[in-house]
């Protein structure tokens, strides 16, 4: 908060004014080391006062020790003041830190959130329906233009199929035809008959009908004698 005058306006952030994220870590760096060097020069401070008391002890001059010891609590009071500053340094530092990669996280959402937002532009589901019909209607042209090329062309002349059909009856009625008269002309073969025996059966007589099987017998034997 300012006591006299009024605050100068702050410039935006990432702007590259005095007050961006990147000229602030930079002062703070600053800072920083000017308030350890000032913290070194306390300490020298602190170590002269420390041997001015020792030696003005020895020397039995109290009053100037404890004047020594009283200016090395006020030189370490500051040195604790300067502790402290350098400690709000190291968190602004931290937090500038995560500021500027927040700051970056973010600007990469807002990059992929406007590429989505092109998209979109670019691809609608009224476009994508249109894209669908078109697609649509070219398959159809496709589709008519095979089955005009698979169409069979007309002859020019007049072919009935009721006629054609009474004509392949007619030409299967004359190749059976044809078939037909080739078997009659064809001869039959000759039959064969078996040839007559050379030697005559021998003929029993009538009589011998009546012979009983046992004459019969002996008569067959006497007529294979004489042979």
């Amino acid at each position: 908060m300012k006591l006299f005058g009024k605050a100068k306006p702050a410039a935006a952030v990432g702007s590259g004014g005095p007050n961006s994220a990147q000229d602030a870590l930079q002062a703070l760096n600053h800072q920083e080391q000017l308030l350890v060097k000032r913290t070194e020069f306390l300490e020298l401070k602190v170590k002269a006062e420390i041997q001015e008391a020792v030696k003005f002890k020895k020397a039995k001059n109290n009053k100037r020790a404890i004047a020594c010891l009283k200016r090395k609590k006020m030189i370490e009071a500051q040195m604790d003041n300067v502790d402290n500053m350098l400690q709000n340094i190291v968190t602004q530092k931290n937090a500038l830190e995560n500021a500027a990669f927040n700051k970056e996280h973010v600007g990469a959402q807002r990059v992929a959130m406007n590429a989505l937002k092109q998209m979109n532009k670019e691809i609608t589901p009224e476009k994508v329906d249109e894209l669908n019909d078109e697609m649509q209607e070219l398959m159809d042209d496709m589709n008519q233009v095979t089955s005009a090329l698979a169409h069979q062309l007309d002859s020019g002349v007049n072919l009935d199929e009721d006629e054609l059909e009474a004509e392949l009856e007619a030409l299967e009625q004359d190749q059976l035809d044809e078939e037909w008269t080739g078997n009659l002309e064809t001869e039959a073969p000759a039959m064969s008959f078996p040839e007559a025996p050379e030697e005559k059966p021998t003929l029993i007589p009538a009589a011998a009908a009546a012979m009983t099987e046992e004459e019969r017998e002996f008569a067959e034997l006497e007529a294979w004698g004489a042979n």
